[in-house]
């Protein structure tokens, strides 16, 4: 086992109070607009630029926490199966397990073994291509949808993002 570093050491001693006078809180600010570069007026992309990618960095965080509570999937290729067979169903509302692979980008294997899940949690159903009884097709139950649905319900908040 390592030896704690002094840097840990310190991380774990007693926190102390530190009193600055105006004049070192000054210079303080000095070196920071020193540091921070040049004016926003002068930088290459917009100063709320950086703020509004943190923004979407944020909210796409959020989404993924509430995924993980609506749907209980931790994992990322059970989300892309059900994502595909949602966004696709107004036009397609049973797909072929072929065509749900290049939908979700999730390989052949993983996507067979990730629907048997999805199957039992009575999520997608399964059933015969009409057209041609050789191929199985695909489609979200209601309760896959009204979870889907759930999740893209913008009018339900998203819980705050812990720090």
């Amino acid at each position: 086992m390592e030896k704690p570093s002094d840097a840990s050491k310190a991380r774990t001693g007693q926190l102390r109070r530190v009193v600055l006078s105006d004049q070192e809180i000054e210079a303080a600010r000095t070196t920071l607009r020193v540091l921070a570069g040049p004016p926003e007026e002068s930088r290459p992309e917009p100063a709320d630029d950086w703020e509004t990618k943190i923004e979407k960095a944020r909210r796409m965080l959020a989404f993924r926490q509430r995924r993980m509570e609506i749907l209980d999937l931790r994992a990322e290729a059970p989300f892309a199966i059900l994502l595909a067979l949602y966004a696709n169903e107004p036009w397609e509302p049973a797909i072929t397990l072929t065509r749900l692979t290049l939908l979700s980008s999730v390989g052949m294997s993983s996507t067979l073994r990730w629907l048997e899940g999805l199957l039992a949690e009575k999520l997608v159903e399964r059933g015969d291509d009409p057209d041609d009884l050789r191929k199985t097709i695909l489609r979200l139950t209601s309760k896959g949808r009204g979870k889907m649905d759930e999740l893209f319900d913008e009018s339900v908040q998203s819980p705050p993002l812990t720090s």
